[in-house]
């Protein structure tokens, strides 16, 4: 949802997630954030929490395919991206391609 609103958060981890009493996640910690449409910084966004999931987190076997999945049906339910003052709208499947490009990039992955 914050990518479709052109925000990069810059440092997507679980350590920036807070769960309410109510059971819903919470994003936290925007210091490091921009506002702009840039499918790069979108994908090290991904890439960050893709890693820090299987560094700290690697019981939730299932965790960042269901993110992936998340993020994928989030342009088919909610439609087109708004046009913002950070740019143009990029494609939810573009950033995944995008973090995908990124991955073979990493010099150390698993």
């Amino acid at each position: 949802m914050l990518h479709r609103q052109a925000i990069v958060h810059g440092d997507l981890s679980t350590n920036n997630i807070m769960i309410t009493p109510e059971g819903e996640a919470v994003l936290i910690d925007f210091g490091l954030a921009k506002i702009e449409f840039e499918i790069e910084l979108y994908g090290i966004d991904l890439h960050v929490l893709f890693e820090i999931l299987g560094a700290s987190h690697p019981h939730r076997v299932g965790a960042m395919e269901a993110v992936l999945e998340g993020y994928a049906q989030c342009e088919n339910n909610l439609g087109p991206a708004p046009t913002t003052s950070g740019g143009n709208p990029v494609s939810m499947s573009d950033v995944l391609e995008r973090f995908d490009l990124i991955r073979t990039r990493v010099r150390y992955h698993g």
